[in-house]
């Protein structure tokens, strides 16, 4: 969402919130931008360098959406939090290992998705 921003956005905006709600096990990311032009989902082919970001946020999000705001446009992503925390000592010495548990974790297919 905030490669996105970069690179599609307008004007000198970009601001980005992060909040967590551990009692829902939730984290919302929002990104805030200057221009009016909403994402449009693109399905990118398996040799594309770009244009999977959405499909990305579609498939690792629990929902996801974007509106207009007074300045511009906020894309937003509501991401479920493991169960299990994954130390940093994991994801530097295995890191695939431990993007492969996250994505089981959150429903996103596994190893064959990675």
């Amino acid at each position: 969402m905030v490669t996105n921003a970069v690179r599609h956005g307008t004007g000198t905006m970009l601001t980005i919130t992060v909040s967590a709600n551990l009692s829902r096990r939730r984290i919302l990311i929002e990104v805030y931008d200057g221009s009016l032009v909403l994402p449009v989902p693109h399905w990118a082919d398996s040799e594309d360098e770009s244009g999977c970001g959405m499909a990305l946020i579609d498939r690792l999000s629990l929902c996801h959406g974007a509106q207009h705001t007074t300045c511009g446009k906020c894309v937003w992503a509501e991401i479920a939090v493991p169960p299990q925390r994954i130390i940093r000592r994991q994801l530097t010495q295995h890191p695939r290992q431990a993007a492969q548990a996250v994505a089981r974790r959150l429903g996103a297919g596994g190893a064959d998705s990675l």
